[in-house]
C-alpha cells in the first residue's frame, strides 16, 4: 500500500543514510568515530561475530526484546551490558536500525543509563544515543527525552574518557536540532565542557601531525 511505503524505514531515513558512513564529528574529532569498542583478545572472536550479526537489518521482536530487557528492574548488570551493547552496535551499523530502535522507544531507558554507576554502561548508554543521533529524525527524540543534561552531566563526570568524549560528540549533533535544543545545551552549562574537549582534540590532532615531521603536519593543514 502506498501509506506503507511512505513510512516504511527505508523511505523515511534517507538522512541516516547520507551520513551512515562516517559517523564521526568534525576534523578534531574525528577519532571519535562514534563508536569503537576495545576488547582483550580473549574477547575478539566472539565480538567480531556479535559485530558482524549486528551488521544486518534487525528485526522488530529483537530490538523490542533488548529494549524490554533495559526497562525490566529485575535485569542483572550484565543482562543489562549486553542489552546496552547490542542496541550500540545495531545503531552503529544499520541506518534503518537506528529508526526502528527510535521508534521501540530504546531513547529513555538508554538516557537513564547516563545515570547509572557503572562506567561500562554509563558508556554504551552515551554512545548508543551518539549513534542514534546520526539520523535527522532521532535528534528530536533525544532532546524530547531529557537527555541534554545527563549527557553535559557525562561529559564532565562519566568514569571513561570514551564516555566523555562521545558525550561532546553527542552534544554537537544535538545542538544542530534548531536553536532551542542549541540554547538547552548551553543553559546546562556544556559550552565550557565543550571547549575543554576541544582544546583536548586540536592539541592530539596537532600532536599526532607534529610526531609524523613537518612535512606530515604541513600536509596535514593543507
Amino acid at each position: 500500500m502506498e501509506s506503507d511505503a511512505s513510512t516504511s524505514p527505508r523511505r523515511r531515513s534517507t538522512s541516516c543514510y547520507s551520513d551512515s558512513g562516517d559517523s564521526s564529528c568534525s576534523e578534531p574529532f574525528s577519532e571519535c568515530g562514534s563508536d569503537d569498542l576495545s576488547f582483550t583478545p580473549a574477547a575478539a572472536a566472539g565480538i567480531h561475530r556479535l559485530l558482524l550479526s549486528c551488521a544486518a537489518e534487525a528485526s522488530d521482536g529483537t530490538i523490542s526484546s533488548l529494549v524490554a530487557e533495559l526497562e525490566s528492574p529485575s535485569s542483572s548488570l550484565d543482562s543489562l551490558r549486553r542489552s546496552a551493547m547490542e542496541l550500540r552496535l545495531l545503531a552503529k551499523h544499520n541506518p534503518d536500525n537506528r529508526i526502528r530502535i527510535a521508534a521501540a522507544g530504546a531513547v529513555r531507558p538508554l538516557v537513564a543509563l547516563l545515570s547509572h554507576a557503572d562506567p561500562l554502561l554509563q558508556e554504551h548508554g552515551v554512545t548508543a544515543l551518539l549513534n542514534l543521533s546520526i539520523c535527522d529524525e532521532n535528534k528530536a527524540i533525544i532532546v524530547e527525552a531529557g537527555a541534554i543534561r545527563p549527557l553535559v552531566h557525562a561529559l564532565k563526570s562519566a568514569a571513561s574518557p570514551a564516555a566523555r568524549e562521545n558525550a561532546a560528540c553527542a552534544l554537537l549533533r544535538l545542538s544542530q536540532l534548531d536553536g532551542s535544543a542549541a540554547a538547552s545545551i548551553g543553559r546546562a552549562g556544556a559550552i565550557p565542557l565543550l571547549r575543554v574537549c576541544v582544546r583536548e582534540r586540536v592539541y592530539i590532532f596537532l600532536k599526532r601531525d607534529d610526531d609524523e615531521g613537518d612535512g606530515g603536519a604541513k600536509k596535514s593543514l593543507l
